[in-house]
């Protein structure tokens, strides 16, 4: 019986983009600081450092996408050359989306809301429409989820695993429950350490021990798992979690209002 072994841990390919997009910033702020920001195209703009600064998550948001499209199909997709083209098409459009913003979106809001802070708005309304798209493409994951089906499995180890994020130059020590466990459907055998569908579990130690205990190593546990996919599966669907995202969207459109002057 095959063993297929599934994570949840994003791709070494994903984590490679991602970490480059990120150097790819520091990059530009080290030049800017070093050389002055004449060295730079477009950093005139201001809005040419905000675009910058949501380059990570926009690249995320992609490398995303691909990466589920690729574990949706178990391979590297057949028709290659047109998600390549198609991934292309996304990364031009936003390429031209950014360029039009910071070259002229500045002056076309100052124009519509004279006394509104035309930068702000654009940033936090970007920023809620790329949260706006990361809820629907979570809360329909959910909902698909809701009708997976779901067979016996067991947890095969338990653990809290450590670790240190750096965030505004400060340390702080993270906890993550770590639960694998195996099941099987159709005759192959699966492994997977997802938790909770389309979630991270990262927090206190005491909420990391406390998922722990809830999965301990050795017990039988009902898997669910995407039949289109078998090595997709977890132990908890939070259907209400994807709502925090939209709030954070809904609180995005706000500073954009605010931003504009709408509240004034």
């Amino acid at each position: 019986m095959a063993l297929k072994n599934t994570s949840g841990e994003p791709p070494t390919w994903a984590v490679a983009i991602v970490v480059a997009s990120i150097a790819v910033v520091s990059l530009l702020f080290t030049i800017g600081q070093w050389f002055g920001t004449s060295a730079i195209p477009f950093a005139d703009s201001s809005f040419f450092w905000v675009g910058l600064i949501a380059l990570p998550m926009v690249t995320l948001i992609a490398v995303a996408i691909a990466a589920k499209l690729i574990e949706t199909r178990g391979a590297v997709p057949a028709d290659i050359k047109k998600g390549c083209a198609v991934l292309f098409a996304i990364g031009a459009g936003l390429a031209v989306a950014i360029y039009f913003l910071a070259t002229r979106g500045p002056a076309l809001v100052a124009t519509w809301f004279p006394q509104s802070q035309p930068e702000l708005a654009i940033f936090a309304a970007c920023f809620g429409f790329l949260t706006l798209l990361m809820f629907i493409a979570a809360h329909r994951r959910s909902k698909l989820a809701q009708s997976w089906p779901s067979v016996r499995g067991t947890v095969v180890a338990s653990a809290v695993e450590s670790y240190i994020s750096n965030t505004d130059n400060r340390r702080t020590r993270l906890y993550r429950p770590v639960v694998e466990f195996s099941y099987v459907v159709g005759g192959a055998a699966y492994r997977s350490k997802q938790i909770k569908v389309g979630m991270t579990m990262d927090g206190a130690q005491s909420y990391a021990e406390a998922v722990v205990a809830k999965y301990p190593a050795g017990r039988e546990i009902e898997v669910h798992y995407d039949p289109a996919n078998p090595s997709d599966a977890a132990l908890e669907n939070p259907t209400g979690a994807t709502w925090i995202i939209a709030a954070v969207a809904l609180f995005a459109f706000g500073v954009a209002a605010y931003a504009l002057g709408i509240f004034s």
